[in-house]
């Protein structure tokens, strides 16, 4: 089966999903930006997997999107990044419970909805013991207001503020972007903080998991069911710096609690089968159930 999925940017989260599937398919999966998506190419494609509403949306207004190929992903919480009209598609497919839970109160009808967690790849994102580091660190896109980026210059003061792995630009938006650079990154900070108000589920706090760094975070989108309740953050602004100071700070003060909490993290990424040589097989029989063919 020829697997076309549809990405925003090179160099950038929807592609490394692509990446990651197209490696541990048994299909032939390929991307390409919305922008440089043919007619050609969606002829010669037995599914055209959308990454996102916008990325759907980019490629409709250009070309047709026939019903009978065209699987459209849910990776946001928000209302316009929802999937179009289910009658219009062959199926949604959200990586998230809780962007899963939206789409079905907003199409109760609708029996073409699906929930498929995303991955990484386990194999790249490898764990390292990261217990002596005292540095935090944030990755994403900083200019998504509910990152909520504002909030770190009041938080981990002590330890040099919040170190922001924020790669991005033109010079960072190109195909196969190395990766490298941000796996040397994570290893050189201690624990991984995230302060969202919205999100669905974050491909960086995977990463972070996977490679073995402690977590804090707010239980926006799916993380509460990722982060132990213990490291969980308070969504106000004011308990959300109060807090993440406290539990950085009970983190960095005891070397074998944060190694322990490593050491767990990466095991959950193991036990709950989110590296991509387990996940992969999930996407491809879902596709295979929605085309009939194999």
């Amino acid at each position: 089966m020829k697997i076309l999925v549809v990405i925003d940017e090179y160099g950038w989260a929807f592609e490394f999903f692509a990446r990651g599937w197209k490696k541990y398919s048994r299909h032939r999966v390929n991307f390409l930006k919305w922008a440089d998506v043919t007619k050609e190419r969606i002829a010669d494609s037995d599914v055209v997997f959308t990454m996102s509403a916008v990325c759907y949306g980019a490629v409709a207004g250009r070309i047709p999107l026939s019903p009978e190929k065209t699987v459209c992903g849910i990776r946001s919480l928000f209302a316009h990044e929802q999937a179009p009209n289910p009658k219009i598609l062959l199926a949604s497919v959200a990586n998230s419970e809780r962007a899963f839970q939206i789409a079905k109160e907003r199409n109760p009808e609708a029996i073409n909805l699906y929930y498929l967690r995303g991955a990484i790849d386990g194999k790249e994102w490898t764990y390292a013991d990261v217990s002596a580091n005292k540095k935090v660190g944030w990755a994403g896109n900083p200019h998504q207001p509910v990152k909520r980026v504002r909030l770190f210059g009041q938080i981990a003061q002590k330890y040099g503020g919040v170190s922001a792995k924020a790669d991005w630009g033109a010079k960072f938006f190109v195909p196969d972007r190395k990766r490298d650079d941000q796996l040397v990154w994570y290893r050189g900070i201690g624990c991984y903080l995230q302060v969202s108000n919205s999100e669905g589920l974050s491909q960086s706090l995977m990463e972070a998991f996977a490679c073995g760094v402690p977590v804090v975070a707010t239980p926006a989108g799916d993380t509460a069911k990722i982060v132990s309740p213990e490291w969980i953050l308070p969504m106000d602004d004011a308990g959300c710096v109060q807090e993440a100071n406290k539990k950085i700070e009970q983190i960095f003060s005891n070397q074998e609690l944060a190694r322990q909490i490593g050491i767990a993290n990466r095991k959950k990424f193991e036990s709950e089968g989110w590296c991509w040589s387990v996940r992969a097989d999930e996407y491809d029989s879902l596709m295979e159930k929605l085309t009939g063919k194999l």
